[in-house]
């Protein structure tokens, strides 16, 4: 089937659209199936790359599929690859500070 029109989310979203969502109190629990194709999902660890690669971080923990191999990251973990982002980054800018402010010395 092709679509003749892009459909944007105004097309979609008109008069009563929020009618019949029901608001659950609570958190969303960890995924424990493969959102790709719905298999058992386990935990490895691998290396990954920060700052194009200047920085390596080894045994980061990671969810893989034991079917088709997709890897992703739970909550947790995706919460501590954005803080070691953060603070790289910020390592990062001061390092270049500093050099900036010494080539001004010579």
């Amino acid at each position: 089937m092709h679509l003749k029109e892009e459909l944007k989310p105004k097309d979609l979203m008109k008069d009563n659209w929020e009618e019949g969502w029901i608001e659950v109190e609570g958190e969303i629990g960890e995924v424990t199936r493969c959102p790709r194709c719905g298999s058992r999902i386990e935990r490895k660890k691998g290396d990954i790359d920060f700052l194009d690669g200047k920085i390596t971080v080894h045994g980061f923990e990671q969810m893989q599929c034991t079917k088709c191999g997709f890897i992703f990251m739970n909550s947790e973990q995706a919460q501590l690859y954005e803080d070691l982002y953060k603070h790289f980054i910020k390592i990062h800018e001061e390092k270049t500070d500093i050099q900036s402010s010494l080539c001004n010395i010579r």
